[in-house]
């Protein structure tokens, strides 16, 4: 079994602190650490930093070189699937393969509405994601 940590940045994490958390992981054997892929914690939350994550797994693989680095999960909407593979290959590459990907639909309405995305039905975006997996997979 191997055992990871999640860190949701949307809490306000600094660079130094998921640091910090890392370097403990490692410490007691665990080498997983995951980003959730939100925009904002919630519609009063716009004091706090909020680190993205695909920037966060580059910077956490270059200095954490044990560490594996995910995000739990990317949400399709945000980025165009093709560049969000662009950028995934780029990490995996810098970090010499030490990424775990992954992806879902999205569900978290108050960040399409802030950011300005459509949020369509449940089925529109599970169908928006077939459809990103076989450009990402390159089928």
């Amino acid at each position: 079994m191997r055992l990871g940590v999640q860190i949701e940045p949307q809490f306000g994490f600094e660079y130094g602190e998921v640091l910090a958390i890392a370097d403990l992981a490692l410490k007691v054997g665990v080498f997983n650490i995951w980003f959730s892929d939100h925009l904002l914690l919630d519609r009063d939350a716009t004091d706090r930093v909020l680190l993205d994550p695909l920037l966060l797994m580059t910077a956490l693989a270059r200095d954490a070189r044990e560490v594996r680095v995910g995000g739990l999960v990317f949400c399709n909407s945000y980025r165009n699937p093709a560049l969000l593979a662009k950028m995934c290959a780029t990490i995996d590459v810098l970090s010499s393969g030490r990424l775990e990907f992954g992806i879902g639909a999205g569900w978290k309405e108050l960040d399409y509405r802030t950011y300005g995305y459509p949020f369509p039905p449940a089925r529109t975006r599970i169908e928006q994601l077939d459809e990103a997996l076989h450009v990402i997979k390159g089928a």
